[in-house]
């Protein structure tokens, strides 16, 4: 035990120790934070999509190696420069980036079109967020983004295809039956207009809802002469053969490729919502919420133009059915759309 003399020496001993221990692990500690941080640079720097870090005020702080790949730029170049120094775009697309990074506002899955450093055009996919500190105040913003320039090409290329096979097959309908003329597209605008009062939004779901619309019928060419001839009642045999025809409608469109969701709202545009329609007898939510929504849509237009066995229906017979039938054959949402489309627009709405 030290005497009372060598105390002061002891605690000089001890604390000298204590302060070793401690800058031994505050030594390990920045060694640890610096593996770290080489590992999160090393991620940074070979994550496939561009990451760029924005201050406040929309400035460039952080830039990585996929980000100069996509924009022709070096992170040099635009350190410290304004966001669309970097990223040359259109008037529309950059007021809404702009006001994303000055609000602190995320923006998600935004495809914008951008001019790259060596003045070519790419079309990049964007997702941005704000950073935020413990105090709630936003430091900038962060935002990652991937080139989606041949992506959009194939896509075009897809869907120019599908227009010129859908304007193809929809024009045999109206070949085989003259009253049938407009009648495809007329059903393709109703759906989409019902479609967008629902919330529909997104572009390719409104371009299968299209397709689907513009073909529901196409079944019919393989219908026998004396059906499409006939004036009177049909048998019961005849009025069997026409219900096949979405199923035959699916057969024809199966051929194709991407046309999944379009073939299913095709086969089941003649299901009730009470179950009582036809082929598989779906209801409810069980039937595809386009095949509904075009459901209700073509029978508006069957009420309200002239068939070959009889004239148009009146406006307040159309409303009659269309409200009578609410619920029973048609999606009671879709109805009450359409309804609300007949009111603000008139008949034949555009």
């Amino acid at each position: 035990m030290p005497s009372p003399g060598n105390r002061p020496v002891a605690d000089l001993h001890d604390a000298i120790r204590r302060l070793d221990v401690a800058h031994q692990r505050l030594q390990l500690t920045q060694e640890v934070v610096e593996e770290q941080s080489a590992i999160l640079k090393a991620i940074y720097d070979t994550v496939p999509s561009g990451v760029v870090i924005l201050d406040p005020d929309g400035q460039v702080t952080s830039f990585n190696r996929c980000a100069e790949d996509i924009t022709g730029y070096r992170f040099e170049e635009v350190l410290g420069q304004d966001y669309f120094s970097a990223f040359r775009m259109d008037g529309e697309d950059e007021t809404r980036i702009r006001e994303g990074i000055s609000r602190g506002e995320p923006i998600g899955n935004m495809d914008v079109k951008i001019v790259d450093r060596e003045g070519r055009g790419r079309t990049i996919r964007i997702n941005m967020a704000p950073l935020v500190e413990k105090s709630g105040r936003i430091e900038g913003s962060i935002q990652t983004f991937t080139d989606v320039t041949e992506e959009k090409r194939v896509e075009e290329i897809i869907r120019t295809n599908h227009d010129r096979m859908v304007s193809i097959l929809s024009s045999l309908i109206e070949l085989r039956d003259p009253h049938m003329k407009g009648h495809c597209e007329r059903v393709a605008l109703y759906s989409e207009q019902i479609a967008r009062r629902l919330g529909w939004t997104d572009s390719r779901r409104l371009a299968e809802l299209r397709y689907a619309s513009i073909l529901h019928d196409i079944g019919m060419i393989a219908l026998p002469d004396q059906i499409w001839s006939k004036k009177d009642g049909l048998t019961w045999y005849e009025v069997e053969h026409i219900r096949k025809h979405p199923v035959e409608s699916e057969r024809i469109v199966s051929v194709i490729e991407g046309f999944e969701n379009v073939r299913s709202m095709i086969r089941h545009h003649h299901e009730f919502y009470n179950g009582k329609g036809y082929p598989d007898e779906l209801a409810g939510d069980k039937i595809p919420d386009g095949a509904r929504i075009i459901g209700v849509a073509e029978a508006y237009d069957a009420m309200s133009r002239a068939r070959s066995n009889r004239p148009p229906l009146s406006r307040g017979v159309v409303l009659k059915e269309l409200h009578e039938n609410r619920g029973k054959q048609f999606d009671p949402a879709a109805t009450d759309a359409l309804l609300e489309l007949i009111e603000s627009k008139g008949s034949g709405f555009h």
